[in-house]
Order: structure tokens, then C-alpha cells, then sequence
């Protein structure tokens, strides 16, 4: 769970929480990178180590976001890479996926938009961002949009009525479905009632 700026686990087996934080002071060391935000985090395949993308904390997250692996056992960062995509990423809409490969994050938060903020799908083994062509990221406040599937690099997303699939390795979407259109009118008071005549 991602907790201001650290990543709070919670370990079923020894009902032993862990937080994973940046440095506490100068001469300190951290899981996390010294002033950083966590953006996403999720297990590896074999749950030895967690996935962490951070950005720069402060009141803008303007910079590369930086991926940090993380050993489980004592939370020693083990490998780090950060993206070559300098930009003000959104907080608060991030979503990884399961295998801990891709992240989704938006960007250009410094850039005034009438629509949504770009969808940037990051490699987090190799810390390569790239802006995708579509907007899957719609809302900071809700819960994600994406649906990711069991092929590495895949999910699906709602826009417009359709559902796509997206393959992140090739960069392909394809529609495939509709989502239907809602019958229900909702009322002030929270009671709703059939739209149909």
C-alpha cells in the first residue's frame, strides 16, 4: 500500500508490517531514493523483492521517475534504473501490472490540457517511458480504469463506450467490445429508477 512517501506491507505469513521509505536523515540509508515519491509498487514473479516507480517529492513531480527494485527480507534497494522521460507526472493514477513489468502513469501535468493528462506506459526493467497514442488514465480520483490480463504487457481499458486491448509490446490497441449504455437515472436522494420508457 503506498502511504505519503513510503510503501507500508504487510506480511500475512508473519504478521510483521514493513515500511519501505526514502533516508530519514543525511547519513541514513532508505529502500526508497532520497526525496521520493512512490507512484506504484508490486510484487516480482518470485515475491523475493518489490517493483517501486518513484518520483521527485515536492509540489511538482517534474523529472525522470526512478524504478528501484527491493529486497524483501530487509529492504535493501538491489537495483535501480530512471527513465530517459522528464516530465510533471500526475500523483495518484499510477497502476502496475501484476508481473511488475508496466507501469501506467500520466505526464505532462505542466502542460494546460482541455482533456485528460497523457498516458505514459513505462518498462520498468528498462526504464524506457513512452507516451501512448491513446488516453487510458481518465481520473486521479477513482480507481483505475485498467483491467490488466494474464499476457505480460496486456490490459484492457473502457473508452467511449469500448473496450480495447492494449498490447504494450507492440503497441497496439484493438477494440474489442461495447459497453453498454446504462438504464438507470439516479436521483439526488440516491434512489434510482428505470431510464427506460
Amino acid at each position: 500500500m503506498l502511504c505519503g512517501n513510503e510503501l507500508d506491507v504487510i506480511d500475512l505469513i508473519g504478521q510483521r508490517p514493513h515500511a519501505y521509505a526514502p533516508p530519514a536523515g543525511p547519513e541514513s540509508a532508505g529502500s526508497l531514493p532520497r526525496g521520493s515519491l512512490p507512484l506504484a509498487a508490486a510484487w516480482t514473479a518470485d515475491s523475493q523483492s518489490i517493483i517501486a516507480v518513484t518520483a521527485q517529492e515536492g509540489l511538482s513531480q517534474l523529472g525522470p521517475l526512478k524504478i528501484v527494485e527491493i529486497k524483501r527480507a530487509d529492504g535493501t534497494p538491489t537495483a535501480s534504473v530512471a527513465t530517459e522521460a522528464t516530465t510533471e507526472w500526475v500523483v495518484g493514477t499510477a497502476t502496475m501490472s501484476p508481473d511488475a513489468r508496466w507501469v501506467l502513469v500520466q505526464g505532462d501535468g505542466n502542460v494546460a490540457t482541455d482533456s485528460w493528462f497523457p498516458t505514459y506506459a513505462v518498462n520498468t526493467s528498462t526504464g524506457e517511458a513512452t507516451k501512448l497514442p491513446w488516453t487510458v488514465l481518465h481520473d486521479s480520483t477513482g480507481p483505475s480504469p485498467v483491467s490488466w490480463l494474464a499476457a505480460p504487457g496486456t490490459f484492457l481499458y473502457e473508452e467511449a463506450q469500448a473496450l480495447f486491448e492494449v498490447d504494450l509490446a507492440t503497441m497496439t490497441r484493438v477494440e474489442v467490445g461495447a459497453i453498454p449504455a446504462s438504464d438507470y437515472a439516479w436521483f439526488e436522494t440516491g434512489a434510482s429508477t428505470s431510464a427506460a420508457p
